[in-house]
């Protein structure tokens, strides 16, 4: 009634040792300083894109910091905290980016506010994805949540800060978030 299932091959895999020696030195890294190696235009794009978007975060994150907890009216229904925790993830994002530290983790947290955005524009304030008449639409938010996906997924490029970390601390025991 029952077959049994055959085990699969065993596929024997040969490296050199430079490869091994490379392996083992890489394991202890970071995943956020994961870097694939990619042709220049690609990293110069990344590195365009990055400062332009930790522009626009600095900028609106800073604006939001000085009244933190108060930047939308009482009517939106989002409490204090999350407000300052939205404004602190706009700045410190928009920081992380142009300067290409951390970039993952800032993405995480522009990624979350984002989201959040999309969603508000979406299920609460029922804006179109484009408004043609110019009014609000969930268009700039959800733009800016897939930039943020884009650098969580392939981080910052070669030209970064992250990027300066890695290729230093390749030979040094680095400590896993």
């Amino acid at each position: 009634m029952f077959t049994r299932i055959q085990p699969l091959p065993i596929i024997k895999v040969q490296a050199d040792i430079k490869t091994l020696q490379r392996l083992k030195q890489n394991k202890n890294m970071l995943r956020i300083f994961n870097f694939r190696e990619q042709h220049l235009s690609a990293d110069l794009a990344l590195l365009l894109l990055r400062l332009v978007y930790g522009y626009v975060f600095l900028l609106a994150g800073w604006g939001k910091m000085q009244q933190p907890t108060g930047w939308m009216p009482p009517e939106s229904g989002f409490p204090g905290p999350l407000l300052a925790a939205a404004a602190f993830a706009e700045l410190f994002g928009g920081i992380s980016m142009l300067l290409g530290f951390l970039t993952r983790i800032g993405a995480i947290g522009l990624s979350i506010t984002m989201a959040v955005a999309t969603w508000y524009h979406i299920a609460v304030m029922h804006d179109p994805l484009i408004n043609p008449t110019g009014g609000p639409s969930y268009q700039p938010a959800l733009i800016y949540l897939l930039i943020a996906l884009v650098y969580l997924a392939v981080g910052p490029g070669r030209i970064s800060m992250d990027r300066l970390i890695a290729a230093t601390g390749s030979s040094k025991k680095m400590v896993a978030i």
